[in-house]
């Protein structure tokens, strides 16, 4: 089992709450998921490209340069942070930024962040999620209410707000 000493209390109860819901199906499932699957014409990974497994954080131009580099796909989509932002690598440069909707150019690889359908951490309370139409070659962020006042009374009485 994965261990919990590099995460604040907070994260950790969570963590210890989330692993007592689960049946042994559930664990055995989620332990022979890939840590990067490729679908198509894109990859999708969790945190990083570059060491997947380490659960590393990608908010800078740098480390989505080292995810970019072990990219063998146009498009990646991960998460992690919560944050919804795009790292664009052409000929030059990595650049990045937060984004609504933009198309998908020849010669660009595109690493994604699609945000969060809970928990997140950009300061819009709404869920956020992606939608990649490999027709168009658009990817376009949606944003959705939900409602936030049941999630957190849930939140309160698992004991996790504390």
């Amino acid at each position: 089992m994965f261990p919990l000493d590099g995460f604040n209390a907070k994260a950790a109860r969570a963590v210890e709450w989330v692993r007592n819901q689960l049946t042994a199906d559930d664990r055995k499932w989620l332990q022979n998921l890939p840590y990067v699957l490729t679908v198509d014409d894109f990859t999708i990974v969790h945190a990083t490209l570059d060491a997947p497994e380490r659960w590393g954080y990608v908010f800078d131009k740098l480390a989505a340069t080292a995810s970019l580099a072990q990219q063998n796909t146009q498009i990646c989509f991960y998460g992690h942070t919560h944050v919804p932002v795009a790292f664009i690598r052409d000929n030059k440069a990595v650049r990045g930024g937060t984004y609504s909707k933009f198309l998908i150019e020849t010669g660009k690889r595109y690493f994604i962040n699609v945000g969060s359908v809970g928990h997140p951490r950009d300061n819009n309370p709404k869920a956020a999620y992606v939608i990649y139409d490999p027709d168009q070659r658009s990817i376009e962020l949606r944003r959705v209410a939900y409602d936030i006042a049941t999630a957190q009374r849930k939140i309160r009485e698992a004991g996790l707000d504390k």
